[in-house]
């Protein structure tokens, strides 16, 4: 699966877009883009404060952030502001050739995972799956430089992450990991949107959603046959997604489905919603492995 983007550098000009929800916390924002700031030439369009409704401005308004930041030749990478909905409603409206021409790095999560999957299938560039401005002031030190480095160094693509993951079911696989926020990989099913996935490690999150409603997303994925050509799974964060009356946690949802798909399934990567948002690119190669229920499982740049 080609990934590439063309790498950045310290100084270089980056653009913050706004593609999905209105700012919800100015202040986190202001944090984020001061580290952003620390590094690089940051650009934010007044338009990026722009709110219509539960949406960041007009489809137009949010579009056109993005198609000027990728018309501009100084541009070097997007940033998005923050997740929240909105980012699919651009889909049909973007101009891929322009992404494809570019290669072009964007960074978000959440949302923002339709455009990251968007870019990978029509455009063949790997986005960053990572902190969006207003989620980086609370990363670790050690996280931002990863970042950096992943969008910076050549020879970077994915590194593992420094929290242990845990096994849920059994295997040795090597593949390209693509994915994202759960929700927004379902809603992609049956468009030109979706890359293929097939030998794929699919990464999924998500964030206050019940188990029984995580559950019902997977089980329309292996209906529509997704979990039919992926080689594996690494699960990242899913708070708020607590256990309901009937006792079921999300721990219980991927259990089970590691039972019935039978490929490695590794859970607990630090990347998603959970307070620290461990990045990678979209597409790379990576290695899993996972030995027995409850056992250490490993994620690595594959060999």
């Amino acid at each position: 699966m080609q990934s590439a983007f063309l790498k950045i550098r310290a100084g270089d000009r980056v653009v913050v877009a706004a593609p999905s929800s209105p700012l919800a916390d100015p202040a986190a924002f202001r944090a984020g883009a001061r580290i952003l700031a620390g590094r690089y030439a940051v650009n934010i369009p007044k338009a990026v404060y722009a709110r219509k409704g539960f949406l960041a401005g007009a489809d137009s308004t949010r579009l056109r952030i993005l198609v000027d930041a990728l018309h501009d030749a100084r541009t070097r990478a997007i940033f998005a502001a923050r997740g929240g909905y909105g980012a699919a409603r651009l889909l049909p409206l973007f101009e891929w050739e322009s992404w494809y021409r570019d290669r072009i790095p964007m960074v978000g999560f959440s949302d923002v995972t339709a455009l990251e999957l968007a870019a990978l299938a029509l455009a063949g560039v790997g986005t960053v799956h990572g902190p969006c401005v207003s989620s980086l002031a609370r990363q670790p030190a050690a996280y931002v430089d990863h970042l950096f480095r992943l969008l910076e160094d050549p020879g970077y693509d994915f590194a593992t992450p420094p929290r242990p993951l845990r096994s849920l079911g059994q295997g040795r696989v090597v593949g390209s990991i693509v994915g994202g926020n759960l929700t927004m990989i379902d809603q992609l099913v049956g468009t030109p949107f979706l890359p293929d996935l097939a030998g794929c490690i699919l990464f999924i999150e998500d964030v206050g959603e019940a188990p029984y409603r995580i559950d019902r997303l997977l089980t329309h994925l292996g209906n529509a046959g997704v979990l039919d050509r992926i080689v594996g799974i690494v699960a990242g964060d899913f708070p708020r997604c607590r256990p309901r009356a009937d006792g079921v946690s999300v721990g219980d949802v991927l259990l089970d489905l590691a039972r019935r798909i039978r490929i490695p399934v590794a859970a607990g990567m630090p990347s998603g919603h959970g307070r620290h948002n461990w990045a990678f690119i979209q597409g790379s190669r990576v290695e899993i492995r996972c030995g027995y229920r409850g056992e250490s499982a490993y994620i690595g740049p594959a060999a």
